[in-house]
């Protein structure tokens, strides 16, 4: 969750504003008055920031590495590869009980390096679920010294290993709504807030069937055709915390209201939406972070009798 105390986020406002300090809490109360208790004191300094052409906050965005960037000692790594082989299932006994593991080689266009599925992640395997030529996007891993091959890449308790993106089923039916001040964390919620803060779009090259980014080879499961695929940032308020959520694709484009480009200009700041997603906590950035599936507008008199019910 993004935490920044309102004295820090005034002194900033002052020190790159020009302004004095009695200037701009009146800028604040301003926004806090305009929203109607929508948006909170420090999202409002959000919005001020905005107003003024300020970046409070950098925007860190996390870089998928390569292979040949990967060194041991780090953790928190991030790749996107194809499965290059898949070794033969082994045991060992520990406790009494009969572990299993199977060594993987995976690849990119730089290099290669070998991790290894233990337990009950060599599941994905004896299941099928992946194979040889799949490509995987491996999240938090860390990388670890190995004196035959220099290094492996290590599997971590909360390592996600996401498999087939376009195959991923995304429910939508009973989505509990949330607040940012506590969300629920790691499932779909849904939430309503007023958008205060964003950046202008960027774009990756990704598979024109899956989205999926691509390396220069293209897709493994769709071919080597691609197209720039959207990515809108924002920073969300709901009056009572702030979350940033990030849109892909054809849901950037949708809010957008047609297909974004290097030249679009977004204008959603104030913009009160609902928003559906998944929320997590990235603990590098002490934040909450969104992936957001749907995002829609919301009238003004849905607004109102949002404020009536209560919600």
């Amino acid at each position: 969750m993004i935490k920044v105390p309102i004295e820090n986020l005034i002194k900033k406002l002052v020190e790159q504003s020009g302004l004095n300090e009695e200037e701009i809490k009146n800028k604040i109360l301003e926004k806090t008055k305009k929203f109607d208790g929508l948006v909170s004191e420090e999202g409002a300094a959000f919005m001020v920031a905005t107003d003024l052409n300020i970046k409070i906050l950098d925007d860190p965005s996390t870089k998928i590495l390569k292979i040949n960037e990967l060194h041991p000692g780090m953790t928190g790594v991030e790749i996107i590869c194809k499965i290059k082989r898949i070794y033969d299932s082994k045991f060992f006994e520990k406790d009494g009980r009969k572990i299993e593991y199977i060594g993987i080689e995976l690849m990119d266009e730089t290099g290669g390096i070998r991790t290894t599925l233990w337990d009950k992640r060599a599941a994905l395997v004896n299941e099928n679920r992946i194979k040889t030529g799949d490509v995987i996007r491996i999240k938090n891993c860390s990388i670890r010294e190995n004196k035959y091959s220099g290094k492996d890449l290590q599997l971590i308790a909360n390592t996600q290993i996401i498999i087939n993106q376009d195959e991923l089923d995304v429910k939508v039916d009973g989505v509990q709504i949330t607040n940012l001040d506590n969300p629920v964390l790691n499932q779909s919620v849904k939430v309503f807030g007023t958008i205060v803060s964003g950046n202008e779009p960027r774009f990756y090259m990704g598979c024109k069937t899956c989205n999926k980014k691509v390396l220069e080879d293209g897709c493994a499961t769709h071919g080597s055709e691609s197209k720039k695929i959207p990515i809108l940032s924002m920073v969300l308020d709901d009056g009572k915390g702030n979350c940033r959520i990030t849109c892909f694709g054809d849901v950037a484009n949708n809010f957008y209201g047609s297909e974004l480009t290097e030249e679009s200009e977004p204008n959603y700041l104030g913009d009160f939406v609902s928003v559906q997603g998944n929320i997590r906590y990235n603990k590098n950035y002490d934040r909450t972070e969104m992936t957001v599936n749907n995002i829609n507008k919301l009238k003004a008199e849905e607004r109102i009798l949002m404020l009536k019910n209560g919600s």
